[in-house]
């Protein structure tokens, strides 16, 4: 059975292309999201590079969309790549960002997932009080006016919240779940992926106007979901000021030690050399 690549891309597209590349193998199927904020010509561009340079794997473009960074568009996008993929069953869904490379060979990561039993990896942090904090309140300018307005949207965002806290507004007190959190990049199976669909449908309002809250979605289903679970997202990520570091030839060693699967993140403009 295939593996499902499920990939969001908004930059660093001759990254996105050495990818691909690494992804071209007759035992996956690539699906493949470019925000819609990249200019038609661009994408145009894209998609005809994409579909002559693919010879091995299946490969299918998502309807863009305009995604803000934070937003419930983001939750959305998840789920529609989660939606498209899993109308053919696949052995495993992996989600990855167009910063993201495998890391290793293929065969490697497909006797890997062969040897799994069916088990679901992800990572899980600690649900400490302010995370609660994204989907306790509502963030309706998070989509549409944070990222274009700056600190303004910021500043504007903020003093809604402290509105809410007066009020005592919280959306998060009776979920019928119980909050988990972690990063959106998960290998996960297809009865995973079925629940999952199932979960949102029926907590769709709780995950209106949040923040952040993608990286609470998977994770807060997996924990009452009862499928097999393991806390290890299998990436090697390096974290600087509590952001994924990008990759340089100095980290090379420790990537190349490390058992992780795939890796992130790389950039092809600011350091080409760890990618060749």
């Amino acid at each position: 059975m295939k593996h499902a690549y499920l990939i969001m891309a908004h930059n660093e597209f001759a990254l996105l292309k050495r990818q691909l590349h690494l992804l071209d193998h007759p035992e996956n199927d690539i699906f493949l999201h470019i925000d819609k904020k990249v200019p038609r010509p661009q994408y145009e561009a894209l998609v005809c590079a994409v579909v002559e340079q693919i010879r091995h794997a299946g490969v299918q473009f998502l309807p863009r969309r305009r995604v803000a960074w934070g937003g419930s568009s983001q939750i959305r996008l998840l789920l529609a790549l989660f939606r498209a993929a899993s109308r053919t069953q696949h052995a495993y869904y992996h989600v990855m960002a167009g910063v993201d490379l495998p890391n290793k060979p293929h065969d490697k990561i497909l006797r890997f997932f062969a040897e799994s039993a069916g088990k679901n990896y992800m990572e899980f942090c600690p649900v400490e009080e302010d995370i609660l904090d994204r989907v306790r309140y509502y963030y309706p300018l998070q989509n549409v006016l944070v990222k274009r307005c700056g600190s303004l949207g910021w500043y504007l965002q903020k003093a809604l919240v402290r509105v809410q806290k007066q009020l005592a507004i919280n959306r998060a007190r009776r979920a019928p779940f119980a909050w988990a959190k972690g990063s959106n990049r998960v290998s996960v199976t297809h009865e995973f992926v079925l629940g999952l669909l199932g979960f949102y449908a029926a907590h769709r309002r709780r995950f209106r106007m949040v923040y952040l809250a993608d990286e609470l979605v998977v994770q807060s289903f997996a924990l009452q979901s009862g499928l097999p679970l393991e806390d290890d997202y299998l990436r090697f990520c390096l974290w600087i000021d509590h952001k994924p570091h990008t990759l340089t030839q100095e980290d090379y060693e420790a990537l190349v030690a490390s058992p992780a699967l795939f890796a992130l993140k790389y950039s092809c403009e600011t350091q080409p050399a760890i990618v060749e």
